[in-house]
C-alpha cells in the first residue's frame, strides 16, 4: 500500500501520539485465522479477511443487542456471544458450524490471545517516539480487565504509563465517541491539534479521531475501504511504513 507521507512536517510537529491495541500493535487476525484453522481446517482459498471483518461486525451487534460492551469476558452471556460471532458470521460464507465448534474456536481463541506479540517494529517506534519526548499512549475500546490483560502480554506497560492508558469501560465512552478523545487530553494535559492517533479502524479510530479534532493515521494492513469522509493524514500497512511517516 502506498504510504501518504506528503503532511509529513504536520505530523512531525504533534506533540503526543496515541494507538489503537487490537490489528494496530498486534494481529488480532492473525490470532482468529489460527483459531479458525485449529477447528475448522479451511482450505487456503477461504475468504479469511472477508471472514474476519464480518466476525467483528456480529461481535459488536451481538454485544450491543445483549449490552455486552462493558461486560466481563467470563459472563455467561459475554461467553456466548464470542461463540455465536463465529456461528452467524461463517453462516454467511457457506459454513455451519454447531455451538461446540462455536466454543472450540473461541477457547482456541482465548490460548492464541497468552502468546501475542507486537508487530515487527513497533517496539523499535515506541522507544524513537520516548526518545523524542513525545507523549504515548492507549485509546482502546473493551472490557477493562480483557484489554489490561493484553496490554501485559504485549509488554506495553514497559513504554506506556498506566495514567496514559485509556480503556473505554473504565472511561465511560467508547470510540468513535470524541469525548474518550477528549478525556484522554484533559488527563494527559494535551490539547486536540498536538494529538495523533493511529489504528485499523475507519469509523472508530479515524473517524473518532478526526471529530475530536485530532490528526489520524489509518493503520491498514489488511487493505480495507473507506467507510466515511474522513480523510486520514496518513495510510500505511507497517510499522516500517509508520516510522517513515513519523520519523
Amino acid at each position: 500500500m502506498k504510504v501518504v507521507i506528503h503532511l509529513k512536517e504536520l505530523v512531525n510537529s504533534k506533540k503526543a501520539v496515541f494507538f489503537d491495541v487490537d490489528d494496530t500493535l498486534y494481529s488480532q487476525f492473525a490470532l482468529t485465522k489460527a483459531a479458525l484453522d485449529a477447528v475448522l481446517k479451511l482450505s487456503d482459498t477461504f475468504p479469511y479477511e472477508q471472514a474476519y471483518f464480518r466476525i467483528g461486525q456480529h461481535s459488536e451487534r451481538l454485544s450491543l443487542a445483549g449490552n455486552l460492551l462493558q461486560a466481563s469476558p467470563h459472563s455467561e452471556q459475554s461467553r456466548g456471544m464470542r461463540e455465536q460471532r463465529f456461528i452467524d458470521a461463517l453462516a454467511e460464507f457457506g459454513i455451519s458450524i454447531s455451538e461446540v465448534q462455536g466454543a472450540e474456536i473461541q477457547r482456541h481463541y482465548i490460548q492464541l490471545q497468552g502468546q501475542m506479540k507486537l508487530f515487527e517494529g513497533a517496539e523499535e517506534l515506541l522507544e524513537k517516539l520516548l526518545a523524542k519526548d513525545y507523549v504515548v499512549g492507549i485509546i482502546t475500546n473493551g472490557n477493562e480487565e480483557h484489554q489490561w490483560k493484553k496490554i501485559r502480554t504485549l509488554g506495553l506497560e514497559r513504554y506506556i504509563p498506566e495514567d496514559r492508558i485509556f480503556i473505554s469501560a473504565a472511561v465511560g465512552y467508547t470510540k468513535p465517541d470524541p469525548r474518550i478523545f477528549q478525556f484522554a487530553n484533559e488527563r494527559t494535559e494535551t490539547a486536540p491539534q498536538n494529538c495523533l492517533y493511529i489504528g485499523d479502524s475507519w469509523q472508530k479510530d479515524i473517524a473518532g479521531a478526526r471529530a475530536a479534532g485530532w490528526s489520524a493515521i489509518w493503520f491498514n494492513p489488511l487493505v480495507a475501504a473507506s467507510e466515511s469522509s474522513y480523510e486520514p493524514y496518513g495510510v500505511v500497512s507497517s510499522f516500517a511504513e509508520l516510522k517513515q511517516l513519523l520519523m
